[in-house]
């Protein structure tokens, strides 16, 4: 079984991130920040370290221990979003789920931005 260890600082995110790696059958271990990582890292042996931008700086670390890294920027628009589902389906050996997931959720997306297109806005009643 491969192990990924996640490291995010948004509590939320790192046990999504846990829960649905675990259901696609890895071995998955968190951490809070760059440090508690570094540490878990030594006894876990991952075969993939998950760190997101807060952790950027400790990216050197993981890597001068021979782990490799998959850097997740927190992205700033939806498209970012469907770019950073892509990464994961390729981080995990997962592309072709991956972008099947990706082109779903673009072509929703399109769907929700095309619809709200055709509107002159919110309706506000006082």
């Amino acid at each position: 079984m491969k192990k990924i260890l996640v490291i995010e600082d948004e509590p939320q995110m790192r046990l999504g991130l846990r829960d649905n790696l675990e259901l696609e059958g890895y071995e998955v271990e968190t951490a809070a920040d760059g440090d508690e990582g570094l540490q878990k890292a030594a006894g876990f042996s991952p075969d993939l370290v998950i760190l997101t931008t807060r952790q950027q700086p400790q990216i050197a670390q993981f890597r001068a221990l021979q782990l490799p890294v998959l850097y997740l920027e927190e992205p700033a628009t939806t498209e970012g979003v469907v770019a950073n589902v892509r990464l994961m389906g390729q981080a995990t050996g997962r592309t072709a789920e991956a972008e099947a997931l990706a082109t779903s959720m673009a072509r929703r997306i399109e769907a929700v931005a095309a619809k709200i297109a055709r509107t002159d806005g919110p309706r506000v009643f006082y």
